[in-house]
């Protein structure tokens, strides 16, 4: 019952409320009555979803169209896998380069990684997107760069 509340509410992708198979990344999914795009495209970190914490404007994700992720932990890069799935997304296990920066960067950027091993699935927020948990609560916030 929560999720389906939660997926009229807040227009969950397949986070919670898939309704059908939908598999790859590139694919359109339903929510409701509305259609939405994975968010394919160049994002910026804007803040950590339960602080609002300053972030280094180097934290970015890159989403390809087939599924791929990259971008900037702040200090190191990184990439791995995501699959928009039936009943919630998955992101595959992150690989990074192994370089050491200044603590308070390296400390952004283990929090970062952190949640980004959280995430479950996504949701359109103002100018940008939330990564969100399995409960669809909101981990990192991104505005499009």
């Amino acid at each position: 019952m929560r999720n389906t509340a939660l997926c009229l509410a807040l227009w969950v992708l397949p986070i919670a409320c898939a309704g059908g198979p939908s598999g790859i990344a590139g694919e359109t999914v339903s929510s409701g009555t509305t259609r939405l795009a994975p968010p394919v495209g160049s994002w910026q970190l804007v803040s950590f979803a339960r602080s609002n914490d300053a972030v280094a404007p180097e934290v970015t994700l890159i989403l390809q169209q087939d599924g791929s992720i990259a971008g900037s932990g702040g200090c190191n890069g990184y990439f791995a896998t995501w699959s928009l799935g039936q009943g919630q997304s998955s992101l595959g296990p992150i690989g990074a380069t192994r370089r050491m920066c200044e603590p308070d960067i390296m400390d952004v950027e283990m929090r970062y990684f952190d949640a980004l091993s959280k995430v479950a699935g996504w949701l359109p927020a103002d100018a940008g997107i939330l990564l969100v948990d399995e409960a669809g609560d909101a981990l990192l916030r991104f505005r499009s760069q």
